[in-house]
């Protein structure tokens, strides 16, 4: 790809300075690390959110015996945990302490749920908080050559500096390429994470009245 006649991308990558040479590495990295993230946690939301709606909709219609169909996925599925888990415990001890009982282990179990669910989201917040300013550094320290240049040679002429100008902005263009994606992400992928718990817990509490009942 070019971007002016004689320059490319590709060229400016090679004709930079190494430690602008290492900060455009490095935001390539964050950004393939980045949209690794997101695949990841888009497929896993989207398999929770099925989840979701197949054990709804199943409990709905057999709750009284919907403990023998979820038994097989229990304890690696949410919602279906929730039901195996009053269940279970229905059958032990007294009313008041298996409620009790079972409401902390709902607390534990939610809680746990939403920093597993969260736990690669900080990798993304920071990619896409930092990546900007490292293109930034990369592009000052592109500057600052380009000024060396300037009074090495003693010459004025955009010849001879656009090299070195350019390849400080492209630095910026990187950061913004590895920004901007992961800031839409978790934004968009953390309202997906709340909404996803608030239907967790709402399904909690259908779950412990019906068994109250």
């Amino acid at each position: 790809m070019q971007i002016s006649q004689g320059i490319s991308l590709w060229g400016l990558f090679w004709q930079a300075d190494w430690i602008v040479k290492g900060v455009m590495i490095a935001l390539l990295s964050a950004s393939i690390v980045s949209w690794s993230i997101m695949a990841g946690k888009y497929f896993q939301m989207r398999r929770l959110y099925k989840e979701a709606e197949n054990t709804q909709e199943a409990f709905e219609k057999e709750p009284a015996n919907y403990w023998e169909h979820v038994r097989p996925c229990a304890w690696t599925m949410p919602f279906s945990y929730v039901v195996s888990l009053f269940a279970k415990e229905s059958r032990r001890g007294t009313a008041a302490l298996w409620r009790q009982k079972v409401e902390n282990i709902l607390e534990a179990y939610l809680e746990n749920q939403r920093d597993y669910l969260m736990k690669t989201m900080g990798t993304l917040d920071t990619i896409g908080s930092i990546s900007p300013f490292v293109g930034l550094f990369g592009t000052v320290w592109g500057i600052i050559n380009s000024f060396k240049s300037i009074a090495s040679t003693g010459s004025t002429n955009i010849a001879a500096v656009a090299p070195g100008m350019a390849e400080a902005l492209f630095a910026t263009a990187i950061g913004l390429v590895a920004a901007i994606p992961a800031v839409i992400a978790y934004n968009r992928l953390t309202i997906s994470i709340q909404s996803y718990m608030t239907k967790l817990e709402g399904f909690c509490r259908i779950v412990h009245v019906s068994h109250l009942e």
